[in-house]
């Protein structure tokens, strides 16, 4: 199996908003991080503390106008991953992206 994942970002225009991250991999391990986000040069930033561990995620537009979302030092995987999964770097590029006006409405 490769490794499948999933992104979604809201932002509202103030530049705060809400990181939905979902990955999974061979034998089933996987990833996820749901949480506010906050602005950051040129991207944005996921931000929490897991008992006393920090965790940070920045989510950094590409010059292809694609998304890099990067595991800072790799400090989430501990709380968000499964024992052989890890966010690492991942890049979501423009093709893959959906258009939120065509999706559909519950």
């Amino acid at each position: 199996m490769t490794d499948a994942a999933s992104l979604s970002l809201r932002v509202t225009p103030d530049g705060q908003g809400e990181l939905n991250f979902d990955s999974l991999g061979a034998n089933g391990h996987s990833c996820s991080a749901i949480g506010p986000v906050g602005p950051m040069p040129g991207g944005w930033v996921y931000e929490e503390n897991f008992g006393g561990a920090p965790c940070r995620i920045e989510i950094q537009v590409t010059e292809a106008s694609g998304l890099r979302l990067t595991d800072i030092d790799g400090a989430c995987k501990m709380s968000l991953c499964g024992q052989r999964a890890e966010i690492g770097e991942r890049e979501f590029t423009r093709a893959q992206q959906l258009d939120c006006a065509q999706m559909p409405q519950y």
